[in-house]
């Protein structure tokens, strides 16, 4: 679980850098602080089960096993 808000955590600064160098439009929602939530969740959910979330669903995402390459 730990491998996986560590993962979560460098999306969150990977982002954050983009966007100060201004190469992300828009806004961004930090998800810094809270990656233990998306991971617990997630890690009790199966294979095959959907996830719905917010403006913040990327993390969700990630605790789920989406890969980041």
């Amino acid at each position: 679980m730990y491998i996986k808000m560590f993962e979560i955590r460098c999306f969150e600064e990977k982002v954050f850098e983009l966007y100060a160098q201004n190469l992300v439009p828009g806004t961004i929602h930090l998800y810094a602080g809270e990656e233990a939530v998306a991971v617990g969740v997630c890690s009790n959910l199966r294979k095959d089960d959907y996830i719905m979330s917010t403006h913040r669903g990327h993390r969700h995402c990630i605790a789920k096993g989406a890969q980041l390459s």
